[in-house]
Formats: C-alpha cells, structure tokens, sequence
C-alpha cells in the first residue's frame, strides 16, 4: 500500500495522535474506510486535513461528509466530487501543478479506485502505517 499525506494531512494525524484508532481515508478508498468503520462501530470522529477549515481545501471538508454519509450507507460521494468539481478550487489546484496536477485530481477523485484503508500509529512525531 502507498499513503500520501499533504502537509496538512500529516498535521491532522499528529493533532490525532492519542486516537485509539487513526485511519486514513479519501474519496479513492471511501467505500472501503466505511465498511471498515461499520465493522468496528463508533463513536467515530471525521477530521477533515484542513485543520482549521480553510475554504481554499472544500475538497477534504466534502470528502469528510461524504466518509460520515458512506457509514450509515448513504452514497454521496459521487456527489460531493462533483461539488468540488463545480467550484473554483480544481483549477487553483491544477495552476499550483502544472505537471502533475490533472493525474493527481483524476487519482484523488477516484471514488473507490483502492480497497486498502491505511492505519497510522503516531510515536512522537513519527507514524508507523499498515494496513
């Protein structure tokens, strides 16, 4: 399994280091994270990478509803894909990555694309994945 963490992904997991659980989840493994979060029941608490809410990264505040949505077995990822895709933020995205940025949002996007939920450990500022 691979994992990518932004900078304000790997600020989220250090901010959730106490977590009995920590997992990671995005659009491409959503059906995936909820099954598993269904599984080993709640309570479960849904942080969004963009710590402080910022309305420059709606896509990690979308794909966190659509995560809470996906656990009492309501699709909306679709959904909230296209929202994202309907607002400014795609093309500030791809004008930050010029040579990357049109696989990285395909890739991002991608409702389901991969089965693997990762599981981080957080040890001082170091996490340990599996999967």
């Amino acid at each position: 399994p691979a994992i990518m963490v932004t900078s304000a992904g790997t600020q989220a997991l250090l901010a959730l280091r106490r977590a009995r659980t920590l997992l990671v989840g995005c659009f491409a493994n959503l059906p995936a994270l909820a099954a598993r979060m269904r599984l080993e029941r709640g309570p479960w608490l849904i942080v969004p990478a963009c710590l402080y809410f910022n309305p420059r990264h709606m896509e990690d505040v979308h794909c966190a509803r659509a995560i809470r949505d996906a656990v009492v077995v309501r699709d909306t990822a679709r959904a909230w894909v296209a929202n994202f895709r309907a607002g400014n933020r795609p093309a500030e995205f791809l004008a930050g990555r010029p040579e990357t940025g049109r696989a990285d949002l395909r890739l991002a996007l991608s409702v389901g694309r991969f089965a693997v939920v990762p599981q981080v450990r957080i040890r001082g500022n170091l996490g340990r994945v599996s999967a």
